[in-house]
C-alpha cells in the first residue's frame, strides 16, 4: 500500500512501472519541508507483481494498492525494497525515471547508497 510521507501535500504520482529492483514502482510525493515544497521519489522494489491497472501517470492516494511482495531480482529472498530519495531542486525527476542516458533505470548509472542506511543481516 502507498505510504504517505510526513507532511505530504496531495496525492502521489506514479512515475515508473518496470524493472529496476526486480519489478519496481516509483512514485513522486511532495512534502512541505522547512517552509518549502520538495519532491521525493519512493521506490517499491522486488515485487511479485504491480497492482492491476497501475501504470505511469496514475495518481495514488494514501492506502492505495501498489503491488504484491515478491522476490523478482532477488530469487528466494521474498521482501519489499522500499526507499525514499529526496529530489535535488535542479533535477528534472521525469527525465530521471523516464529512461534514456542518465536515467535511474539506465544500467550505466550507479547510485551511491549511504552505508548507514543498510541494516545488518543479524
Amino acid at each position: 500500500m502507498l505510504v504517505s510521507l510526513e507532511h505530504q501535500q496531495g496525492d502521489a504520482d506514479v512515475l515508473y512501472v518496470g524493472p529496476y529492483f526486480g519489478t519496481t514502482v516509483m512514485t513522486r510525493q511532495t512534502v512541505r519541508e522547512g517552509g518549502q515544497l520538495r519532491d521525493y521519489i519512493a521506490i517499491f522494489g522486488h515485487m511479485a507483481d504491480v497492482a492491476p491497472g497501475l501504470v505511469a501517470g496514475r495518481i495514488l492516494r494514501k492506502g492505495d494498492l501498489v503491488g504484491f511482495v515478491g522476490d523478482t531480482g532477488s530469487p528466494e529472498l521474498v521482501h519489499l525494497h522500499y526507499e525514499t530519495r529526496r529530489v535535488r531542486e535542479t533535477v528534472d525527476v521525469l527525465t530521471k525515471v523516464s529512461g534514456g542516458p542518465g536515467a535511474l533505470t539506465d544500467d550505466a548509472v550507479s547510485i551511491v547508497c549511504d552505508p548507514r542506511n543498510v541494516l545488518p543481516l543479524r
